[in-house]
């Protein structure tokens, strides 16, 4: 977790602690980071896996055995510095795992010693693919899309914490609609001010320090899944996602 007290201190990469972890032989930290990634990108991937013709059953499988080879076979160990962001390698990596396994073999290749990857909320990806496939995107911009839409969840899901530890989760609750880029419907400031029983002024200057802590923490995480992340390739980085969600 990102701590609150450092904004501005970019962490370890993804890359650089798993690279770090396996040269140290820390088994437990080098696996604890490639679950957080798996966590991280299996929407996506579901989601390209279905823009690509896979029913849903296929589609899961897909990603599963994706992951399980990922894993197995430490595929982040291949990575070099010209491969740069996360999102696209592991994009490129799934590509060729799609095109070499046998559909008819997916179920077998299942549980192959490693735990299956959780994929709770299968139903939220499927209605975000109908109103991607009504924009007509293509299966590499609705990848896209779902890296952007993972990318606020995660940093709504830091606010979320931090915000209930310090007491503030009923305001952070009232006010995460106007955080969402990705909502289109929410109430009024003033509307919010009478919900909760603040001034109009207190309610803009909570929502100022909560839009700042959310561009804080989403330029940390974006810098995680970049190799060597300069503020240029962050900027870059987020530039691409937020015009993904348009």
């Amino acid at each position: 977790m990102i701590k609150a007290d450092s904004p501005t201190s970019f962490p370890e990469t993804r890359w650089s602690v798993i690279l770090d972890a396996r040269a140290k032989g820390d088994e437990v930290r080098a696996s604890r980071a490639l679950q957080e990634v798996c966590a991280s990108y299996w929407r996506p991937l579901y989601a390209y896996a279905r823009m690509l013709g896979n029913p849903p059953q296929d589609s899961e499988d897909l990603t599963q055995s994706f992951f399980e080879r990922f894993l197995e076979y430490d595929l982040i160990s291949n990575v070099c510095a010209e491969r740069g962001r996360m999102r696209t390698y592991l994009l490129s990596c799934f590509v060729n795992h799609v095109r070499n396994i046998h559909r008819v073999k997916l179920a077998q290749r299942r549980g192959g010693g490693i735990t299956p990857l959780p994929m709770t909320g299968i139903l939220e990806v499927e209605r975000e693919i109908d109103v991607s496939a009504s924009l007509a995107l293509s299966p590499d911009q609705i990848y896209d899309r779902q890296c952007a839409l993972a990318l606020v969840d995660d940093v709504l899901r830091e606010i979320e914490s931090e915000q209930t530890k310090a007491g503030r989760g009923d305001i952070f609750q009232a006010l995460k609609p106007l955080l969402d880029p990705n909502r289109t419907q929410m109430c009024s400031l003033e509307e919010i001010a009478m919900e909760l029983g603040i001034s109009n002024g207190a309610l803009r200057s909570a929502v100022m320090r909560l839009r700042r802590r959310f561009r804080e923490i989403a330029r940390s995480l974006v810098s995680q899944t970049l190799h060597s992340p300069s503020d240029q390739e962050i900027d870059e980085e987020l530039m691409w996602l937020r015009q993904s969600l348009e």
